[in-house]
C-alpha cells in the first residue's frame, strides 16, 4: 500500500508525514473513534519479505508498548492492514534537542543536565523493570514538549536482554548512530548491558554543551573507529563555562572501557544531582582498576624493600671496609 494522506489503518486515518528512518516512515494521523491526534510509525514496503526487519519492528513496538513512564513515548497500538505493519504512539506536539542546537545553540550547563536527569531516570525504569536498553540515545531522539516535559522517542533499537532468543542483528547495517554509540556496541559485542545507554547519553550532554557532534568524520567508517579508539577533548576545554565537575562527569560517562563508567543509573543519577548543585562527582575506581592499583603498590612496595635491602648491605659493608682501614693504621 502507498500511503498517502487520508489513507485508513483500522480507525487511523493518516494526516501528513513527519518524517522517515532506516526501518519505516512518520505519520501524523488522526484517530477518529477517540477524537485524537497520534503518531503513526509505518513499515517501510521494502522490507515486507524480511523476516528479520519484521520481527525487529514487531519486538520494537512490545517494548514500546510495555514502557508507561512520563519522560517515554509510548505505544498503545500495533497492527496490519494490507501488509502494511504500523504502529500507534502519542502524538507530542515540540522539537527535539537536535532542531534546538540548530535553533538556538549550545544549552546551558543547569539545563542541559535537568533534561539529561529525565532521560536517565526514563532510562532505569526501562533497565531496573524489563532490562530494556534503548541503543540510540542521542539529541535527535530526545524531544520538549510545548509544556517543557522531556521526552524519549523512538525505541526502534532498543533490545530486551530477557529475549535473549531473539537475534536482532541486522548482516551488513550499523544499528545506532555512529556518533553517539558505544565503543562496544560499535565493535558489535554481544553483551550489552544499561553501560552502553550511559556512555550514549554522556555523549549526548557532551553534543549539548559545547555544540560539537562527537567524532564526525564524512566518512562512517572512520566516525566508528574514532568512537572505538579516539578520546574526546574535556567538555570545559572547548566550552570555558562549563565546571570542571560537569567535565568530570561526562569524562566518567564516555569511558571507552565500561567498567571505569557508573555501575548502574542510580549512580548516574547521584552524580548529576551533585553536580547540579556544584559539587563533584563521585569517581569511583572500577574493580580492574583498583586491582591493577593494588598491584602497581605491590611491586612499588616490593622494589623499596629491595632498595632498602641494598641500602642496608652498603652500610655495612662501608663500616667493615672503615673498621679494617683503622685496624691497620693502628698497626
Amino acid at each position: 500500500m502507498k500511503l498517502q494522506p487520508n489513507i485508513k489503518l483500522n480507525d487511523f486515518r493518516l494526516i501528513q508525514k513527519l518524517g522517515s528512518g532506516g526501518m519505516g516512515e512518520v505519520w501524523l494521523a488522526y484517530q477518529e473513534g477517540i477524537d485524537r491526534k497520534v503518531a503513526m510509525k509505518v513499515l517501510h514496503t521494502e522490507y515486507l519479505n524480511d523476516e528479520e526487519v519484521i520481527k525487529r519492528f514487531i519486538q520494537e513496538t512490545k517494548n514500546t508498548g510495555k514502557l508507561q513512564h512520563p519522560n517515554i513515548i509510548s505505544a498503545f497500538d500495533a497492527g496490519v492492514v494490507d501488509n502494511s505493519y504500523y504502529m500507534a504512539m502519542v502524538y507530542v506536539e515540540g522539537k527535539d534537542l537536535e532542531k534546538q542546537l540548530e535553533i538556538d545553540g549550545i544549552f546551558n550547563e543547569k539545563k542541559a543536565l535537568k533534561i539529561i536527569r529525565d532521560i536517565a531516570e526514563a532510562l532505569k525504569y526501562a533497565w531496573d523493570k524489563y532490562k530494556i536498553i534503548h541503543r540510540d540515545i542521542k539529541p535527535g531522539n530526545i524531544m520538549i514538549d510545548k509544556f517543557k516535559n522531556t521526552k524519549l522517542m523512538d525505541m526502534g533499537l532498543a533490545k530486551s536482554l530477557v529475549d535473549s532468543n531473539m537475534n536482532l542483528t541486522m548482516t551488513g547495517q550499523i544499528l545506532g548512530s555512529p556518533n553517539y554509540m558505544s565503543p562496544e556496541q560499535a565493535l558489535s559485542e554481544k553483551q550489552l548491558d544499561c553501560r552502553t545507554d550511559i556512555y550514549g547519553l554522556g555523549v549526548t550532554i557532551y553534543h549539548l554543551v559545547t555544540g560539537i557532534i562527537p567524532f564526525d568524520d564524512p566518512s562512517v567508517m572512520k566516525t566508528v573507529q574514532n568512537v572505538i579508539n579516539k578520546e574526546l577533548p574535556d567538555a570545559s576545554d572547548i566550552n570555558p563555562e562549563i565546571s570542571k565537575q560537569c567535565s568530570l562527569l561526562i569524562k566518567k560517562m564516555i569511558a571507552k572501557d565500561p567498567n571505569d563508567r557508573h555501575k548502574n543509573w542510580s549512580a548516574v543519577i547521584d552524580d548529576i544531582n551533585l553536580v547540579i548543585k556544584g559539587e563533584k562527582p563521585k569517581l569511583i575506581l572500577s574493580k580492574n582498576k583498583k586491582s591493577k592499583n593494588r598491584k602497581e603498590v605491590s611491586k612499588e612496595n616490593k622494589s623499596n624493600n629491595t632498595i632498602f635491602i641494598i641500602f642496608i648491605l652498603f652500610t655495612v659493608l662501608a663500616i667493615c671496609a672503615i673498621g679494617l682501614l683503622l685496624f691497620f693504621l693502628k698497626k
